[in-house]
């Protein structure tokens, strides 16, 4: 399954509404978690399966693991300069930005 998001359906206000998938500018991150939720019960999927990267325009990829689920979203990446991710586990969700 793979999905494309517009910034409608969120709860972010103002600046970031409606739906912002960034942690990184300054939104309310509870906000944020909140429109993962969303995005996430649209195409069903837990935010505690997403993976997020960490792009900086670079050609590293990351071999996602189950040890990885939730980075980004549920609790901190250990990782940077990641554009692109790659798993062969069952049920992750991995979540770039464009």
């Amino acid at each position: 399954t793979s999905a494309f998001s517009t910034r409608l359906g969120g709860v972010s206000e103002g600046y970031y509404s409606s739906l912002n998938l960034s942690f990184d500018r300054g939104d309310d991150p509870e906000r944020v978690l909140e429109n993962f939720k969303r995005i996430g019960a649209s195409m069903g999927v837990n935010v505690e399966d997403m993976v997020l990267s960490k792009q900086t325009h670079t050609t590293n990829v990351r071999v996602v693991t189950a040890e990885d689920k939730g980075k980004g979203v549920m609790r901190e990446r250990n990782y940077t300069d990641v554009d692109g991710m790659i798993t062969n586990v069952p049920g992750i969700c991995l979540v770039t930005s464009y």
